[in-house]
């Protein structure tokens, strides 16, 4: 689900991926503060760098204030893992994490996997993904793993980023989805998933402003793409 924006613009990259590439020094901060965040929801002993304890240190703090003054009750989900049927009408189901070439082996054929950062199953719904880095111009992400978390018991769904870049103040960016939106999205990968390994090269600004798992061996790939 971390690609459903390329997804739904192109579909030609699934199954072309490249040789998983070496994480510049952004991701790796960005996994290792991920890692402190769960580990310390979840009361487990962390060992991520000072710099990555202090973002995520800060990460909870803003949360746990954001929970108490929105009134955010319910079971929460930290990093787990989830698939959805797109195709279908069904809610998206848990499966085990991915391996350590990110591939969800669990993930049925016609499946969108992907892993929720954080959420808050309630009477409402309440998705969050945390990024170090810049903030995403699309939320592909946030929508599949709402589509995927939603049930017709939740009243409210937010889908929102905790923002959190080094020596800045961790900000949530929280927005309501509708029910009539997250249908329109679920249409939308649904079609997507059927055009994999029929549809061609999709040529656009997606090129540049997405990171591309096959761009070395596309034809129209961002080095090509004007």
């Amino acid at each position: 689900m971390s690609r459903a924006d390329l997804l739904l613009a192109c579909q030609w990259w699934v199954g072309r991926e490249g040789p998983p590439e070496k994480p510049g020094r952004a991701a790796v901060f960005g996994t290792a503060v991920h890692a402190a965040v769960a580990n310390g929801f979840l009361g487990l002993r962390s060992n991520e760098s000072p710099e990555a304890e202090e973002r995520a240190g800060a990460i909870r703090s803003a949360l746990l204030d954001y929970f108490r003054e929105e009134g955010w009750e319910g079971k929460l989900l930290i990093e787990r893992s989830v698939a959805v049927l797109p195709s279908s009408r069904l809610p998206g189901r848990f499966i085990s994490a991915p391996d350590a070439a990110h591939v969800y082996l669990d993930a049925l054929p016609g499946e969108l996997p992907g892993t929720v950062d954080l959420a808050v199953d309630g009477k409402d719904l309440l998705v969050l993904d945390h990024k170090t880095g810049k903030l995403p111009a699309e939320g592909g992400q946030l929508k599949s793993l709402a589509v995927a978390l939603a049930r017709p018991e939740h009243g409210r769904i937010v889908v929102g980023y905790v923002h959190a870049p080094w020596g800045k103040k961790v900000r949530i960016h929280p927005a309501e989805a509708s029910r009539e939106e997250l249908a329109e999205h679920r249409w939308r990968l649904a079609l997507a998933l059927a055009g994999v390994g029929i549809a061609g090269p999709t040529p656009g600004e997606h090129c540049k402003a997405l990171y591309c798992p096959a761009r070395f061996s596309c034809p129209v790939g961002p080095d090509k793409y004007v």
